[in-house]
This record gives structure tokens, sequence and C-alpha cells, in this order.
């Protein structure tokens, strides 16, 4: 699936993430992403593959909770207090990490874990790929992968090389309608998204079909 659009403004319709639920810019700390990827369905990945992703990638967001039996206590920490973002959405992170493109954060507040997130793969200029859209299970249907497909686009509006940018993801069927929503359309007739699976020397499982973005929150 694909946006295209050639407007500068931000995206519109922010989502309001609900009450103890934090969004931040960045990367989960590696064993989270490695669990994020697993519980929730997509295609699990080596540590060595987690570990290329703060590097590689153009920009994430991620959204923590307090853990089960953690004290919930938001202020004194060092942590930044929410901030909200262009779109609306309470974050986490102070003003002046917005000016990152690679924030190339992987910490989450102690006490809390990570249990959403979503990045984007791309040149910075007009192409961009949202890549690891995963939301674990018990905190699906709330709205945690509509807040990030909003900032993720938010950030290519405000952040992206001025004229058309093309941004395209792999859609699953539980994740189609959540991706409509924020005006992705299918490539075909036009196009068929095509993959190659390759199996790297000294890597982990060739993983599979299942890579595509299995958002469960249609």
């Amino acid at each position: 699936m694909t946006i295209q659009n050639t407007e500068t403004t931000s995206s519109a319709g922010a989502t309001a993430l609900p009450a103890g639920y934090t969004l931040h810019e960045g990367y989960p700390p590696l064993p989270e992403y490695l669990d994020l990827r697993k519980l929730s369905g997509l295609t699990p990945v080596s540590p060595e593959q987690g570990a290329a992703v703060p590097r590689g990638s153009w920009y994430g967001v991620y959204i923590t909770t307090a853990e089960a039996g953690a004290e919930e206590q938001e202020g004194g920490s060092s942590t930044a207090q929410p901030q909200p973002s262009s779109n609306g959405v309470q974050t986490g992170e102070s003003p002046a990490s917005s000016s990152s493109t690679n924030t190339n954060t992987t910490s989450s507040k102690p006490g809390r874990k990570a249990v959403a997130m979503g990045r984007i793969i791309g040149d910075g200029g007009w192409y961009f790929v949202i890549a690891d859209m995963a939301v674990l299970p018990g905190h699906q249907r709330r709205g945690l992968g509509d807040a990030i497909v909003k900032r993720l686009v938010d950030r290519v509006y405000s952040h992206g090389a001025k004229g058309q940018a093309y941004v395209s993801l792999t859609a699953d069927p539980p994740g189609r309608k959540l991706y409509a929503r924020n005006e992705f359309v299918e490539s075909m007739p036009r196009g068929m998204g095509m993959h190659r699976l390759l199996q790297v020397p000294g890597g982990g499982d060739d993983g599979g079909e299942r890579e595509g973005q299995q958002e469960r929150e249609a």
C-alpha cells in the first residue's frame, strides 16, 4: 500500500493515547524490540539483525506503559515531561529531540515497557518505507497503531524534502483498515509489491511469509 501527497501541511486527525501510555521518539531497547516482533506475529529476527535498527532507520517511535506491579509515578525522573507533537499525540520526549531525523534512542523509562512500535526506512528525500508496525496482543484495539502511523506520516510532512513523497508499506489483512483510515491505498493494478527472502551466510532462519505489517488494530 502507498500514500502519495504533495501538500506540505502536517497530517490531520491526531489520535489521543489512552491514559497510562506515552509515545517516545526512537526505538525500543533491543530485548523489547525482539519481543515486540515475536509476540505481535511478525517474523522473529536475531539480536544481530535487531541491533542494526537504530542506525539503519530514518525515524522511529514506540509506545510504553507501566509494567505490571511497577509504581506509576510519572514525575520526578530524568525523563522529559510529555509534550504534544505537531499532530497532538502525547510524547515523552523533550521538544529538542524532534530536531533529529534519526534519534538513535533505544531506552525505555525505568518501570515502563514498550508495547507498540513503528519506524521509517528511507532516504529522507522522497522515498519512505514504514516497517516494524507492531502492537502487543494485550494492548491492541486501543488506538496505539493509529497514533504511530499518524506520527510517522507527520514526520515525513515535517522533515522530508519539498515535493511529492512516496510512502509505502506491506499490509496484511488485519492492518488494512488501519492503513486505509490513514489514506493508504492499494498499489494494484498499477504496481504489485514483490519480495525476495535471502538466507544470509551465518544468519538465522530465513523467516518467511509473515513479514507483512501485522497491525491488529483494524
